[in-house]
């Protein structure tokens, strides 16, 4: 074994972080989902920098899980299916439910109102 470090850093994390539960990589799910929470937030987005470097930060942290052989490519290819499973839930559905709802409590409102 190695004596530097790096190398006790990476065989510590190694003794503590068993290769359980490793698909889909949390690492590179939560990665994705804050790329993209940051890139639609407009005043992120509007910034010709950020953005770049939010998916350069992704890009290495799902690369990074692999480097230091956390996770297998699969785990990888997984979070990432995930991510696109959940992003239409996210962004499209779960707004309409909500301005679904808040609309019925306005119309609420109104009938109440009126009485």
């Amino acid at each position: 074994m190695e004596t530097d470090i790096f190398s006790r850093l990476i065989a510590f994390i190694y003794s503590i972080d068993t290769p359980t539960n490793v698909a889909p990589s949390m690492h590179v799910l939560d990665a994705i989902a804050i790329h993209i929470a940051l890139v639609r937030y407009e005043p992120f987005a509007r910034r010709k920098l950020l953005p770049p470097i939010s998916f350069i930060v992704m890009v290495l942290v799902s690369l990074s899980t692999m480097f230091i052989k956390q996770h297998a490519l699969l785990d990888v290819l997984f979070s990432i299916l995930l991510c696109a499973l959940l992003y239409p839930l996210v962004y499209i559905l779960l707004p309409k439910l909500i301005y679904r709802k808040e609309e019925g409590e306005i119309k609420n409102q109104l009938v109440t109102e009126e009485n």
